[in-house]
């Protein structure tokens, strides 16, 4: 008896045996679907097919008449696009505004991410010429009526575009918005660790390296084994991101031990693409919250361990330009933007205390981050701010 792809087959050369197990097994019924088949090359197939839709809309129990008007559009606006570019409903409901790039004889969408573990699609054209124009032009209309991001995203647009027209030596008066950076708090430290401990191995590592590191999510995945320097305990950063400057970071023995027993697979560290890390982390992000009964874990993103880094390294050295070079900022604001809002946090008396006496002692105490600020004797005194 062999069980293949939801059939069962079975191979014996006795017939009363044969016979019987064919009357006790059934066989696993095969899900039957049904791909409804529309055209939209002329007007009146595209009529129809809206006009199906509206009145399934319509059929349903929720208020669609209310807004009528813009929902409708909106709904011709989706099925036109999974016309044109065969994305998924999941798939088309994620995208941005900002990812679509309104030329004179196309549209174009850049960076649409596919589910199921698919390749992530650079670009895809929604073309403005022959059968499918009428369908890209009902999008382009949707797309004309839908409001930005927010404040933030024009400013950033802005500055992008002033950055063009000053390397083509073109003057004009940007426009001035106005917006408001959210405080954003750095997480602490049981948190970060309980997620660590929960993590595979793979991503334990990969965890344990941002916690360490300070490095951003694509920085960490552009590193390479040659990277990696065991002997001097070193980790250098060649391919930064964000046009950052190059750096390194110390490996501690906990990051050497994980990293160490990663199979290698290739020349990069970590092999695999950022949609399956993003996708492997918020289920282990959504596990350890329902276990420890935790929802701050579920607001911990992979920036965040960066801004754990920051406010942990600026807090034991209190050196706002070692702090700089450490997270590979060329603006110093940029820097300030990590520890701003931490500085409550950093009032005197805030410390840690450790007493050292022998050579053991005060080498310990380097080691684990404290900062020498008096002797009495024999006796050195260390410290370490609190977070």
């Amino acid at each position: 008896m062999v069980y293949t792809k939801g059939r069962v087959q079975v191979r014996s050369n006795k017939p009363r045996l044969k016979a019987f197990i064919a009357q006790v097994i059934v066989e696993k019924p095969k899900r039957k679907t049904s791909d409804i088949k529309f055209s939209v090359d002329t007007k009146e197939d595209r009529r129809e097919l809206f006009a199906q839709l509206e009145n399934d809309a319509l059929s349903t129990n929720w208020n669609y008449k209310a807004n009528a008007e813009l929902l409708q559009s909106r709904d011709h606006a989706l099925v036109s696009l999974l016309a044109l570019t065969g994305l998924r409903i999941q798939e088309a409901l994620m995208l941005r505004k900002k990812q679509f790039k309104i030329l004179k004889d196309r549209i174009r969408l850049i960076h649409a991410i596919t589910l199921k573990r698919g390749m992530e699609r650079e670009n895809i054209t929604l073309p403005k010429k022959g059968a499918l124009a009428p369908l890209t032009l009902i999008f382009e209309e949707w797309l004309a009526k839908k409001k930005p991001d927010n404040s933030h995203s024009k400013a950033t647009m802005v500055i992008y575009y002033n950055l063009f027209l000053e390397y083509m030596h073109v003057l004009w008066k940007p426009p001035k918005y106005k917006y408001q950076l959210s405080v954003v708090r750095a997480p602490l430290e049981a948190d970060v660790d309980a997620l660590i401990s929960g993590a595979s191995l793979k991503m334990t590592a990969f965890l344990q390296l941002l916690k360490e590191t300070g490095f951003r999510l694509g920085e960490a995945m552009r590193l390479e084994w040659t990277d990696l320097d065991f002997e001097r305990n070193i980790i250098t950063l060649n391919k930064p991101e964000k046009n950052s400057y190059c750096r390194s970071a110390r490996v501690s023995p906990t990051l050497k031990l994980k990293l160490s027993a990663m199979r290698r697979k290739g020349d990069k560290i970590f092999t695999c693409t950022k949609n399956s890390m993003y996708t492997s982390y918020r289920q282990l992000r959504k596990r350890r919250a329902f276990i420890n009964k935790n929802d701050r874990l579920l607001r911990i993103t992979f920036h965040g361990f960066r801004r754990f880094f920051a406010t942990k390294y600026h807090a034991t050295y209190l050196n706002l330009p070692k702090t700089q070079k450490a997270l590979g900022h060329k603006n110093i604001n940029n820097t300030m933007r990590y520890i701003a809002d931490q500085e409550e946090e950093f009032q005197s008396g805030n410390y840690d205390v450790r007493v050292a006496v022998s050579e053991e002692e005060i080498k310990k105490a380097g080691e684990d981050g404290y900062e020498h600020y008096d002797t009495e004797g024999e006796r050195h005194f260390y410290r370490k701010r609190k977070l």
